[in-house]
């Protein structure tokens, strides 16, 4: 059966001029500090039950919300629904470390994506399975009612976060497809079986896919910016990479802030 996708709609910045508040969404505690070092920030709670601590930076042209969501998928849904409850948000951007699924990717490389995959969103049947998107029907919706399982992010934010990290000279900086889901993949083959997924597949992480379905829903412009942490065919082994990069790989996500909020000062 051949489907006719309906656009995923991504491109709600006009310019990042337009940038009042932004959103910074890692997932780890080491990622959030490394963030922060050496920034003067106020602290606001989220939530009542569940209660999400956010940094707020003023800038003189944007105020800057760093948030910690916790791993996986709902976590950082969550924290997304949370901040976009309490502050009027006009982009959200995912710092912090993943993995790399590309056999050209270095630790410490950086990667911008243009576009979302949740890996773990499938249809399943006995002739194999297709992509769907991610909270969206699709057994029970028409050809034309199917939504693109592909989540592009902002071109004005990807280009944005590019263009910082060119002028800082951070290092090789990637553009492509990130692909998220509820898994650490941590082997060559799992990490082999998910680049086949997308050509343009780069990198893997535990949260994208959410932020990227909040956003749509919100309209609010999202991109993704991680460093490599661990690589396909690493010099031990991938959990053992991940864990002995981590503090270079979350340094180097700080100098991509830094670079990026002197667009704002």
């Amino acid at each position: 059966m051949t489907f006719q996708y309906l656009p995923y709609e991504h491109n709600f910045l006009g310019s990042v001029e337009d940038i009042k508040t932004l959103l910074i969404v890692v997932a780890m505690e080491s990622e959030e500090e490394a963030l922060l070092k050496g920034q003067r920030f106020e602290n606001v709670v989220l939530g009542k039950k569940i209660k999400i601590l956010v940094k707020v930076i003023e800038m003189p042209r944007c105020r800057v919300l760093v948030a910690r969501s916790g791993v996986g998928l709902v976590n950082a849904g969550l924290l997304v629904h949370l901040a976009t409850e309490k502050f009027d948000i006009d982009a959200i951007l995912q710092l912090g470390v993943g993995g790399a699924v590309d056999d050209r990717l270095k630790a410490g490389d950086l990667v911008i994506s243009e576009q979302v995959i949740q890996h773990d969103s499938v249809a399943t049947r006995d002739d194999g399975y297709r992509l769907i998107a991610p909270g969206e029907l699709t057994l029970s919706a028409s050809s034309d009612e199917q939504v693109d399982p592909v989540m592009r992010c902002d071109k004005a934010l990807v280009d944005w976060v590019e263009s910082s990290m060119s002028a800082a000279q951070l290092g090789t900086v990637y553009r492509g497809t990130v692909l998220s889901g509820s898994e650490f993949s941590a082997s060559t083959k799992r990490k082999n079986e998910l680049r086949s997924i997308d050509e343009n597949g780069l990198l893997v992480d535990m949260e994208a896919a959410a932020i990227a379905q909040l956003a749509r829903k919100l309209s609010v412009s999202f991109v993704s910016a991680k460093t490599v942490a661990d690589t396909v065919n690493p010099s031990k082994t991938i959990s053992d990479d991940y864990v002995d990069f981590l503090t270079a790989a979350n340094s180097r996500s700080r100098e991509v802030l830094v670079s990026l909020l002197n667009t704002f000062s």
